[in-house]
């Protein structure tokens, strides 16, 4: 009996019979192999294919202008198996204002009009029937939406908000909009729906707006923050209701109370679980007290600032070094950018990169006064005044650095091996870099090419480039010369691609090139268009190189229709029987 129990036959295995995180290995492999609109048509093979690709279709969706894509967008989002993948939500204030204002902007035709369309549309009704079937086929794409009203659009928001349970980041941005009735119903319905699930919220207004929406977004798991302090213009200011104050102390005493009584307290009541605080400013409000006043925060990974480093928006930088300090154990990744100096629009360029400089000198003395700052960090953003002055901070974290930029010095390429040198230990570790660069040549990226193979990510932001306005002609080779001919430009080996893509860099640079290695740069080398000479015109054509098997010259012969030659050149090749 057991003998016969082990012949018996074992059951098929199937694509059931597969974990999930398989198919997700399988499916990611599919996406990153065919286009996405193929890999969409795969929505149907089964469940885990079906939550994939409602992934990536809709994980990011953006309500930033009104148009048809929008409008099919938010009807898609009214099904709440849709809405639920949506992971990242950017918002503009100024699209919901626009939606309000929406009936004031469009008038309604006159009554002959009105009249003129009804006639015309019962005429064409006909007509519109017997294609019917090719319209349906092409409703998404080609109908026009139906008109509907702010509040309904409205409505659809808030409905597709509801249905959104999986939110884990709210990009808000308000600038200096008023908070009214719809709005913040608005708003409130995103607090009820992401209450549980938000991680992330980024939020753009001036300081005056804060108080209200960090009322209406009071989530409770937030354990990253991004604030983007905007700009008040001078004159006047408006207030959350949207009425006017005058300009003076009492504004500037406004917006200090409340970033002290109403954002201090929000980043303080999550001190506990925060993870990452980043400040943007763009207002001339001091923020020295502001970052003396922010709580030790034992869980802090991630800490940026863009704010300007001016006496005048920061007049005691100690509040800076302390968070640095206090959270030097915990900080992985620090981002310190200067920012414009208050009233820049009346000097020139040159004079406010100075003073952006001056700006950064006092911060960076007490960054090198204090050996606990910056040190064991995974990445890295800060000025640099030189090598000389700004490579001591950057050792600090040489042996943990795996992204480094540095801004507002423009290296040579002697500075940028002094950087270099820094990873020298472990080459195969920086896989991120930034830097600007005085001059973009070859060797520089010959240079970085030796001495970091492993480099993922590489911004280079350069003050100027050679010219050659008189080139007309030029040829990049490989190794060795080869004498241009027919038969060097027909290979397609990995050395000609290379030289080809740095022949393409040269003449994208130099608009003057117009030939490669003594042919026309626009010339191909491919089907249909076998042979590059065909591509000339008879009438201007006085010599024509061949070197093919006399098999072919049927075919040459017939695409080749040159009345005004004067020279020929043919080499038989020998075809072997």
């Amino acid at each position: 009996m057991l003998h016969n129990a082990c012949k018996l036959p074992q059951p098929r295995l199937t694509g059931n019979d597969l974990p999930d995180d398989i198919w997700r290995l399988i499916a990611s492999h599919i996406s990153s192999e065919e286009p996405l609109h193929r890999f969409y048509r795969l929505i149907s093979v089964n469940r885990t294919f079906f939550d994939v690709i409602l992934d990536a279709k809709y994980s990011e969706v953006r309500w930033v202008r009104l148009s048809e894509k929008f409008m099919r967008g938010l009807q898609r989002l009214q099904n709440p198996i849709i809405s639920s993948h949506v992971r990242r939500l950017y918002i503009r204030a100024w699209f919901i204002e626009y939606l309000l204002k929406r009936e004031a902007l469009i008038k309604p035709p006159p009554p002959y009009k009105v009249c003129r369309l009804f006639t015309s549309c019962v005429g064409q009704r006909s007509r519109k029937r017997l294609d019917s079937a090719k319209t349906r086929k092409n409703s998404t794409s080609n109908e026009p939406l139906p008109h509907l009203s702010s509040e309904e659009i409205i409505r659809l928001l808030i409905n597709a908000v509801q249905g959104m349970k999986n939110v884990t980041e709210l990009h808000f941005e308000w600038r200096d909009l008023p908070l009214n009735k719809d709005t913040r119903i608005f708003l409130t319905s995103t607090r009820k729906a992401f209450s549980s699930s938000l991680r992330k919220l980024v939020l753009q207004a001036q300081i005056s707006k804060f108080k209200e929406l960090l009322a209406i977004a009071d989530y409770e798991n937030l354990d990253d923050l991004d604030f983007h302090f905007d700009y008040s213009p001078t004159g006047c200011r408006k207030s959350a209701d949207g009425q006017e104050q005058k300009e003076g102390t009492s504004e500037e005493d406004t917006d200090a109370r409340d970033l002290i009584q109403t954002v201090l307290p929000f980043v303080s009541h999550r001190k506990a679980r925060l993870r990452s605080l980043v400040i943007t400013s763009f207002s001339s409000l001091d923020l020295s007290e502001f970052l003396s006043g922010l709580p030790s925060m034992p869980a802090l990974r991630r800490f940026g600032v863009n704010i300007s480093l001016n006496k005048s928006q920061l007049s005691n930088p100690s509040g800076l070094i302390n968070i640095l300090t206090t959270h030097s154990s915990s900080l992985l990744y620090v981002s310190i950018k200067s920012g414009l100096p208050a009233n820049c629009e009346q000097y020139n360029k040159v004079h406010v990169q100075r003073q952006m400089k001056c700006d950064w000198v006092a911060i960076h003395n007490l960054l090198l006064s204090s050996p606990q700052c910056l040190a064991g960090l995974e990445s890295l953003e800060i000025p640099c005044i030189c090598p000389r002055a700004t490579l001591p901070l950057v050792q600090r974290s040489s042996d943990t650095l795996t992204r480094l930029t540095l801004t507002g010095y423009y290296l040579s390429e002697e500075e940028v091996t002094e950087v270099i040198n820094i990873f020298s230990h472990r080459a195969f570790e920086l896989q991120h870099l930034h830097l600007e660069v005085n001059l973009l040549v070859s060797s520089l990226f010959h240079l970085l090419a030796m001495r970091l193979p492993n480099l993922y990510s590489l911004v280079l932001v350069y003050e100027q480039h050679i010219t050659l306005d008189s080139l007309y002609d030029v040829g990049i080779y490989e190794e060795r010369y080869r004498p241009p001919s027919i038969d060097v430009l027909s290979l397609s080996t990995l050395a000609f691609r290379a030289e080809h893509m740095i022949m393409g860099f040269l003449s994208a640079r130099v608009p003057s090139i117009q030939m490669w290695k003594g042919f026309p740069k626009d010339a191909t080398y491919g089907p249909p268009e076998r042979y590059p000479w065909c591509s000339a015109k008879p009438a201007e054509a006085r010599y024509a190189g061949s070197d093919l098997k006399i098999s072919k010259f049927r075919e040459i012969s017939a695409n080749s229709s040159y009345d005004n030659l004067d020279e020929l050149q043919f080499r038989l090749e020998y075809l072997p029987s």
